[in-house]
């Protein structure tokens, strides 16, 4: 029993906790970005200030991804990591924002428009329904 103890202690001695903060390009925090171990399931999520910690082995690469950017992939070899992340143009291009979700630009069926208020003249006996169609 004491020689797996002592083969144990040894592999725990190596991880160190690395910490840092993922930002976009105009230095403001992404929030939930997320930080995975590369090639294990180890994994965490940066905080409401784009702040992270997680137990790192030496020579281990860590991959921050979110949607709309870029993955960034980082050996952890400093304890402390400054990540910037930058804007995907092509994923952004991909997905058309709906008033409760998103949905592929492909998979988009019929026009997607807007309607202002200034746009709408209601009358004494016209359906706003009717005025919307068309």
């Amino acid at each position: 029993m004491l020689f797996c103890l002592m083969m144990t202690l040894p592999m725990l001695a190596q991880q160190r906790t690395v910490i840092g903060k993922v930002l976009d390009l105009q230095g403001e925090s992404i929030i939930g970005a997320s930080v995975r171990v590369e090639g294990t399931t180890r994994g965490t999520a940066t905080d409401v200030d784009g702040r992270f910690s997680i137990e790192v082995a030496p020579n281990e690469s860590l991959r921050i991804s979110y949607i709309g950017y870029n993955d960034v992939i980082v050996i952890a070899s400093s304890t402390t990591l400054t990540i910037v992340m930058k804007e995907d143009t092509r994923a952004l291009d991909e997905v058309v924002v709906v008033g409760y979700g998103t949905r592929k630009k492909e998979t988009l069926t019929g026009a997607v428009a807007a309607v202002t208020s200034s746009e709408i003249v209601v009358t004494k006996n016209e359906n706003v329904v009717n005025m919307l169609s068309g």
